[in-house]
């Protein structure tokens, strides 16, 4: 389950827990290209609520991989980075693990963080230049 809040944009703020089916993932993802067409510079914070990173779902995983794929170009020219938020037990697991991967999937930087505040500092800096 998410939901999404566009209101501050550049800043959007999306609240996630458990996995996307492919049916969250479609309806997601489309408003990743609503977002997108904008074309202007933004940032995406995640506030993770699971405690344990959810199982994934395949189907909804592949089609996720299929549209960041497919938008790539997009993604580097207008998404000035992803913080996202996490329970500590997760932080530790993927804190070294999530700029590598926010870089490889989306072309922008990434950042983990225990607290909402610091992870919207960051993302109103990325912003910035």
């Amino acid at each position: 389950m998410y939901q999404a809040d566009d209101s501050r944009f550049p800043l959007i703020v999306v609240m996630m827990q458990g996995h996307f089916t492919l049916k969250e993932a479609q309806a997601y993802l489309q408003q990743w290209n609503r977002w997108l067409a904008r074309e202007k510079p933004m940032a995406v914070l995640n506030l993770i609520q699971d405690e344990q990173p959810p199982q994934e779902n395949a189907e909804a995983a592949k089609y996720y991989a299929q549209w960041l794929k497919a938008n790539k170009s997009r993604l580097r020219q207008h998404l000035k980075g992803i913080a996202q938020v996490m329970h500590s037990e997760a932080y530790s697991i993927f804190e070294s693990k999530f700029p590598a991967l926010i870089g490889r999937l989306y072309g922008c930087s990434g950042k983990l963080f225990l607290q909402q505040s610091e992870a919207e500092a960051w993302l109103m800096q990325k912003l910035l230049t």
